[in-house]
């Protein structure tokens, strides 16, 4: 009996590490299933330069921050790749440069040399971000995402401030972090009082 578990779970594995299996599964899992099995496949020794076709499209139709860097990741390995990364980070910035995962990505385009458009109201200096906040505001009213006066919360504390000196109010703290809801999603969320939109800020 234990010879005939072994042989099966040998069978299993072969099945499992069969190029059309391989395909179906990346294309099918996402988050740390996905991530769990990039690793599985990486400690068979599976070379994972033959699903490049498949990692790339996968990229491209990926919508959260886990499964971008990940993907990303593996495919810079092959520098034949960068090209390719340059223009998804590009044009996806708004689905990861958000909360933490913004630091951890201009960490990696930082280390890989990569050729990304950085947003002008926050430089990135010894790993974080440090915001301008009034240029970030401005373009967010620009852009229409965010009114003059939107809900404030301050090292996740509602803060109240003087309509229209919002950026008065922040000047003197050194920002690491924003996070935004937009008017339209704030109104569903807050009602009337988040007719402006809605701002987290996490100071130093």
């Amino acid at each position: 009996m234990s010879l005939l578990n072994c042989k099966n779970d040998k069978t299993n594995d072969n099945n499992q590490l069969k190029p059309e299996f391989i395909i179906s599964q990346i294309d099918s899992l996402g988050g740390s299933e996905l991530g769990n099995y990039l690793g599985y496949l990486e400690d068979n020794k599976i070379n994972l330069s033959n699903y490049n076709k498949t990692l790339k499209t996968k990229l491209q139709e990926s919508e959260f921050p886990y499964d971008i860097y990940i993907l990303s990741k593996i495919i810079l390995d092959k520098k034949k790749n960068k090209s390719f990364i340059e223009t998804e980070l590009n044009s996806k910035i708004l689905k990861w440069d958000t909360e933490n995962w913004g630091n951890k990505f201009w960490n990696l385009i930082k280390t890989e040399r990569l050729n990304i458009e950085k947003p002008n109201f926050y430089e990135f200096e010894n790993g974080i971000k440090k915001y301008n906040f009034e240029n970030f505001l401005n373009e967010k009213i620009q852009n229409e995402e965010l009114g003059l006066n939107p809900l404030l919360f301050l090292n996740d504390k509602l803060t109240n401030y003087e309509e229209g000196n919002l950026n008065l109010k922040l000047k003197v703290y050194e920002i690491i972090k924003i996070d935004y809801i937009t008017k339209k999603e704030s109104v569903d969320l807050f009602g009337k009082r988040g007719i402006d939109g809605h701002i987290s800020v996490i100071t130093k």
